[in-house]
């Protein structure tokens, strides 16, 4: 902490806060930043601030750039539409998926075969549960992982640090743009 009464002209200082907007008035808005609630000046927030909401365009590109601008961007917040990964499902639950289909078929009418067995053609049984689509809201610190996810702060969710896999992202928000995959 800095300690205002040591403070002289030409100090210098620093500030890397990110806030949680709790209240928006006219001439500014009230947020939670680390426990604390602030207020901030309209100036302030329109001068100052990143969003990880709003945007004033779109464009149109590849992931592999959408990844490198976020990668660029560190400590903005931003917005991250990606998919979360698959899930393995217990072995007895796929295997009784399996046995249940099997079983279906074997006592279907003849005439009924060729829809069910086109049915499973066109939705194969799987051991994994395809990963839902998710919308994260934060900040990273330019840091990824061993498997090369980004760490990224999520804002909207105690601050914990989650993964995002770059090949999985649709769409992304950085400084009033909005990102999203061709």
């Amino acid at each position: 902490m800095t300690d205002h009464s040591k403070l002289k002209v030409g100090a210098i200082l620093s500030e890397t806060s990110y806030y949680v907007v709790t209240k928006v008035e006219k001439e500014g808005i009230e947020a939670a930043s680390h426990g604390q609630t602030v207020g901030l000046g309209k100036a302030y927030v329109e001068q100052i601030l990143s969003s990880a909401d709003q945007y004033l365009t779109e464009e149109s590109m590849s992931q592999t750039d959408i990844i490198n601008i976020i990668l660029a961007n560190p400590r903005t917040a931003c917005s991250i539409y990606f998919k979360k990964q698959d899930e393995k499902k217990k072995v007895g639950d796929f295997k009784a998926e399996k046995a249940a289909k099997i079983a279906q078929i074997q006592n279907a009418k003849v005439s009924e075969v060729e829809k069910l067995l086109s049915d499973l053609i066109d939705n194969p049984i799987v051991p994994t549960i395809p990963g839902a689509m998710r919308l994260i809201k934060g900040y990273h610190n330019g840091t990824q992982d061993e498997r090369g996810r980004i760490q990224f702060i999520d804002m909207e969710d105690k601050a914990i640090i989650k993964g995002v896999d770059g090949r999985t992202v649709e769409f992304a928000i950085v400084n009033n743009v909005k990102y999203i995959k061709k």
